[in-house]
């Protein structure tokens, strides 16, 4: 065999060896799925949980889930994270930005994480406005975990009333595989905040 032939064939192991050293981290990447069912948001008795309910939709705009920002909101956001692949992954951090106890932002806050073993995990204020678990929960192949997130008023906040802030594609969970992180997004919660007389900045 000549040495071209050699330079070729090991070039050709080399890619093989890469593949097949990248392919586990692409497959955990896109097969870490996160998601809600149809009931997001479980609130207290009569508190509104979409845009038609508390009368903010435009025309034409698709019913989002949604909650007034009132003195009494009592709400959880509830979701899914499901591991789509071969390979045993550990969600390292569950992340909501904008929701920060005394953000200053809209007027609601992400107070804990329940988590899927009933725990209610300590939060980290990563920057200003954003709140983040450390979590450290196993999540084995085909094997999905529920959460949900406690949300309640914040007084230093304001929106004005009638108004909305929307969060799309939260939260945002990290998981492990062999030492490299990978994020996934919320395929499907999207809420909006909507400010009441509660939440005005002129109160």
């Amino acid at each position: 065999m000549d040495r071209r032939s050699l330079v070729v064939g090991g070039a050709a192991a080399a890619t093989v060896l890469l593949w097949f050293g990248v392919a586990p981290y692409m497959e955990v990447a896109g097969g870490t799925r996160v998601f809600s069912d149809a009931q997001p948001l479980r609130c207290a008795d009569g508190q509104a949980t979409t845009t038609a309910d508390i009368g903010a939709v435009e025309p034409d705009e698709p019913v989002r889930h949604a909650v007034a920002m009132t003195e009494d909101l009592d709400c959880v956001m509830r979701f899914f994270v499901a591991n789509e692949t071969g390979h045993a992954v550990t969600i390292d951090r569950i992340s909501v930005p904008l929701l920060s106890p005394g953000a200053g932002g809209p007027a609601v806050q992400a107070d804990s994480l329940i988590t899927n073993y009933n725990d209610v995990a300590e939060a980290e204020i990563e920057e200003r406005s954003d709140v983040a678990w450390p979590v450290g929960d196993p999540l084995l192949p085909g094997e999905t975990l529920h959460y949900a997130i406690a949300l309640s008023f914040d007084e230093t906040g304001c929106s004005t009333v009638g108004g909305s802030v929307s969060i799309p594609d939260i939260p945002t969970v990290t998981v492990s595989f062999r030492g490299r992180d990978s994020m996934a997004h919320s395929e499907t919660v999207d809420l909006a905040f909507v400010g009441t007389e509660d939440s005005s900045c002129d109160s």
